[in-house]
């Protein structure tokens, strides 16, 4: 087992091209957060990269597939693209559970576009947002002007509708457990003094407040050239949100498409890549390559990256009061033939008993585990003494899929 220090080769189900994919850590403010860097095998890439804005909980894990195709498309077209977890998601530092994540994630995507510029050199870069990734990404858009194009893949445009949404779906799986002595947290008026959980993962009050107050279709567009709206074909809700960003001098494509179900509203094992989606993501970046951008609002920095200038691969996590250092976490790749993704959780450097724990695939959920388990346990885990692997087998999460083999396959 090694470090996975120089990324992998992956193919494309859709596209025989190889590109070079990398995980890595990058800064957000103060804290770290956990990436992967798909790049072009291409001599000369493009000049306008991909940041991938992921959605929020459940939905997020059920998506994971179809996001790294997404990153996918775009690396086998030339264009760098980048995924990544917010701060207190995925693979990324954790978060304070009392802050407001909207305002955290939004600077995420800010330093995910300048992390993605200073790596590649691209001037110009595109969102690409799913649910409420496509919120944020609309929010992150109008804050910089690096990014020149948006797409927005079932985009929340009205928060407190999202919200009513989440606390429906809440109340649906809790009926017949709630306490019949009190009232369930996810209704409407209850106490929000307290983080609520949604589907297992939580959103702070603070959160839910900002939320509530925001409404795209009500606010300044963002400062980007052009935007793709692909909105859900059972349920289209981005109308006025299209009908906005025209308004606001974006010239805006909107479509509606299935697949989103599939995608991200079913458990992920049987979630499926929507093809109609993927295709239109393709043919609006072909065009975007085609296209003469405008000349970007902010320079790119003179710390564009060398050959010395390494991706981060570790990630320091914070000691507790008996300890002198904390665990750390880095990403390690085994095997050749078929590489297997995993993230090894180490216990501090005093440890001498050598006690080891690896986490496997439940289900098709990737290595994160349901509602993001296996991160705490491994973390948790580790401060007792414990070497900790979360691994993806072949085929799931961000290992590679077997030749001839098809994708999250749980009982093969």
């Amino acid at each position: 087992m090694v470090p996975s220090a120089n990324g992998r080769s992956t193919e494309s189900q859709a596209d025989t091209k190889t590109i070079v994919s990398e995980p890595l850590y990058f800064p957000s403010n103060d804290h770290d957060i956990f990436g992967w860097l798909h790049r072009p095998a291409a001599q000369h890439p493009a000049n306008i990269g991909l940041v991938i804005c992921k959605p929020f909980g459940y939905e997020s894990l059920c998506a994971h597939r179809s996001l790294r195709v997404f990153a996918e498309t775009a690396a086998n077209l030339g264009m760098p693209a980048l995924r990544f977890d917010y701060l207190g998601c995925g693979d990324s530092a954790d978060m304070n559970p009392g802050a407001d994540q909207i305002q955290q994630w939004v600077e995420d995507i800010l330093a995910a576009v300048a992390e993605l510029r200073r790596r590649t050199g691209v001037e110009q870069v595109c969102l690409l947002g799913v649910r409420l990734g496509a919120l944020l990404a609309t929010l992150a858009a109008a804050r910089s002007g690096s990014v020149g194009g948006l797409i927005l893949v079932a985009p929340v445009t009205i928060g407190k509708r999202y919200l009513r949404e989440l606390r429906t779906a809440r109340l649906a799986a809790n009926l017949g457990t709630a306490d019949q002595g009190g009232q369930d947290e996810g209704q409407s008026g209850a106490d929000t003094s307290d983080s609520v959980e949604f589907s297992g993962y939580a959103m702070s009050p603070a959160t839910m407040d900002a939320l509530s107050k925001i409404d795209l279709t009500k606010t300044p567009g963002p400062a980007v050239a052009d935007a793709l709206i692909l909105d859900r074909q059972d349920l289209p809700v981005a109308g006025s949100l299209f009908a906005a960003l025209r308004d606001a001098g974006v010239s805006a494509q909107y479509l509606t498409l299935p697949g989103f179900v599939e995608m991200a509203m079913v458990a992920p094992q049987f979630a499926r890549v929507p093809v109609a989606m993927t295709e239109a993501i393709r043919d609006w970046l072909s065009q975007r390559l085609g296209k003469r951008m405008a000349p970007v609002e902010q320079p790119l920095e003179a710390s564009t990256p060398t050959a010395v200038d390494a991706p981060k691969r570790e990630l320091k996590l914070p000691a507790d009061s008996s300890e002198a250092d904390g665990p750390c976490e880095y990403p390690v790749s085994i095997g050749s033939e078929t590489p297997l993704f995993g993230i090894i959780t180490l216990p501090a450097q005093k440890e001498m008993r050598r006690r080891g724990v690896i986490l496997l695939n439940a289900g098709a959920d990737y290595h994160m585990g349901p509602s993001r388990m296996y991160v705490s346990l491994a973390r948790r885990w580790a401060r007792s003494g414990y070497y900790v692997l979360r691994l993806d087998l072949a085929g799931l999460g961000d290992s590679n899929t077997r030749v001839g083999k098809p994708d999250d396959v749980t009982f093969p």
